[in-house]
């Protein structure tokens, strides 16, 4: 049900138009109300107008703005410029004339022929019924290595690494004397073998006594483990002194 179509007194009291705001309209430039934020003469030019112009007769000019740099005062050299070979003489220049050589070309070749050492020929293989031949040294046929300087000599690594196992064991006995040393045996005097007996002994009697000093009867848990406590030191003490008289020569390491 519509409420506000009903018949209601409130309805005859006027009411005030209700104004509509419309928004801001964004003007541009080519809008009647954006022409008075500039004038056509700052926009004749290219760019913005604080930009000073160039005179027409001060033109730009071919390579006006390249960067020229500082010639270089040293000469360009290249890198393999002293293995290279002489140039070639020029059409202008003139060999050097009038130089004469005393010596026998004839001569001195019969010479040379004569004292040099006869050429060894290249030893080869024929791989064919046809006879042809292929040079025997690089085709694997012929050990070559035996050959070289060193063969059938021990490597120098292989010395090396001898060398450093008998430093090794070197380093390792004069470590086990060392410690032979630090640790010698020493001998007991007959002496000490006799006060350590004897405090045995008395330590044994000492146990004995209050052992005899226990009750007849053995009741409680705390006299027993005290019996047997007494009981087991009485037995190690025995032990020991058979043992110490036992033995007459006595080493103790230190």
């Amino acid at each position: 049900m519509d409420y506000k179509r009903e018949e209601s007194i409130y309805n005859l009291i006027p009411k005030e138009p209700v104004k509509i705001e419309k928004p801001a309209s964004q003007d541009n430039d080519h809008s009647p109300n954006g022409r008075s934020r500039g004038t056509r003469v700052s926009f004749k030019t290219m760019g913005p107008a604080k930009v000073p112009q160039r005179p027409p007769d001060q033109f730009l000019k071919s390579h006006e703005n390249d960067v020229h740099l500082p010639k270089s005062q040293q000469r360009f050299k290249y890198a393999d410029a002293e293995k290279r070979k002489p140039p070639v003489p020029k059409v202008t220049e003139k060999p050097v004339m009038g130089v004469q050589s005393n010596k026998n070309f004839i001569v001195e070749n019969a010479i040379q022929n004569i004292t040099a050492a006869p050429r060894v020929p290249e030893r080869t293989f024929v791989d064919s019924r046809h006879g042809e031949k292929q040079p025997l040294d690089a085709s694997g046929l012929y050990p070559v290595y035996l050959n070289k300087k060193d063969f059938g000599k021990t490597p120098i690594y292989l010395e090396k690494r001898k060398m450093e196992l008998e430093q090794n064991e070197a380093d390792m006995r004069a470590y086990v004397e060392m410690n032979e040393r630090k640790n010698q045996m020493k001998r007991m005097t007959e002496d000490e073998r006799n006060i350590i007996i004897k405090g045995l002994k008395d330590n044994w009697e000492y146990v004995y006594k209050d052992y005899l000093a226990l009750p007849m009867v053995i009741d409680t848990p705390m006299k027993k483990s005290m019996k047997e406590r007494m009981e087991r030191d009485m037995e190690q003490l025995e032990r020991d002194a058979r043992l110490i008289e036992s033995h007459k020569i006595i080493y103790i390491a230190d």
